[in-house]
């Protein structure tokens, strides 16, 4: 018999159910405030690991089945207890709803340029040059790369594509083509993502969800002004360590996190936020300070 609502969860591996034991009450909050079961996935949903356990992400609609809408959340991430039910938002929803990549906007270019190192004149990628570059072929009904930290989903609408997808000859050599771009130095996410926005926007089954629903702290820290301050912390360090840890990106980037994690702006930036938005996602390991899983936030 169909079930309405479900709220679920991937928490495989012991970094994941531990985080997953810090806000698992937080997610059993929201569930309860939109009147859904709550979901967890703790065991591969591919035990035969064809692909690992980020694309297994895309497996989620054919193990729920049984419900009319599910939405499928990262552990990183923070729900306001002000939050909006995402599931009424979606009511109409006829396949899937994510939130597409800015990739036009202000913000989306200085993150490029300040956390990336795109330079200022630097044409940035398309999202047509996105999947082109995946060996996706082009599709006018392609909208957008998208960001599946916060997702909503009608299983009996794409279960069994992406199911099909997933075994597919097609997204095996998108595994290859992934590998020989990396090879090249160029990044690539994960193909969940792809996977996930391509299959549904060239079938007509795609909604953009409201950024409000998976807002990426990422593009507050590096496509704002905020970014001035975070740059002023890093001046704090002498110059032999700067120079050691900003030649390269990755260094860089996670030095950048260790001078302002427990910055009073980065919390204020945090409380700003959550006061503005539904969910705030920490995508790329950006630190969820401790004060926020507090069970005492989600009283009501």
């Amino acid at each position: 018999m169909s079930r309405s609502r479900a709220l679920a969860v991937m928490a495989i591996g012991e970094k994941y159910q531990q985080l997953l034991t810090k806000n698992r009450h937080m997610f059993e909050w929201y569930a309860k405030r939109c009147n859904a079961d709550f979901i967890v996935f703790d065991n591969p949903l591919d035990r035969d690991f064809k692909h690992n356990i980020l694309i297994q992400k895309v497996l989620l609609p054919s193990k729920l089945k049984d419900y009319e809408l599910v939405c499928a959340m990262d552990l990183d991430i923070i729900i306001s207890a002000q939050a909006d039910d995402i599931f009424l938002k979606n009511q109409d929803l006829s396949g899937v709803s994510g939130v597409l990549d800015s990739r036009e906007s202000e913000k989306y270019r200085l993150t490029s340029i300040r956390l990336w190192k795109k330079k200022p004149d630097e044409k940035l990628e398309a999202f047509s040059e996105y999947f082109s570059k995946l060996n996706l072929e082009y599709h006018p009904e392609l909208q957008g790369s998208i960001n599946a930290g916060v997702w909503v989903f009608r299983p009996k609408a794409i279960a069994v594509i992406f199911e099909e997808s997933y075994y597919s000859e097609k997204y095996n050599r998108l595994i290859e083509r992934r590998k020989a771009l990396i090879e090249q130095g160029i990044a690539v996410a994960e193909y969940d993502e792809a996977i996930i926005a391509y299959e549904s926007q060239t079938r007509g089954l795609f909604q953009p969800l409201s950024e409000s629903f998976n807002t990426q702290i990422v593009y507050t820290l590096f496509g704002t002004d905020l970014y001035h301050h975070i740059a002023g912390l890093k001046r704090t360090f002498t110059r032999k360590l700067f120079h050691h840890l900003f030649r390269n990106t990755a260094y860089g980037e996670r030095f950048s996190r260790e001078a302002y994690k427990h910055d009073p702006l980065y919390i204020d930036t945090i409380d700003r936020l959550l006061n503005e938005v539904n969910i705030l996602h920490f995508a790329g390991g950006y630190h969820i300070p401790e004060k926020y899983f507090d069970p005492a936030r989600y009283k009501n």
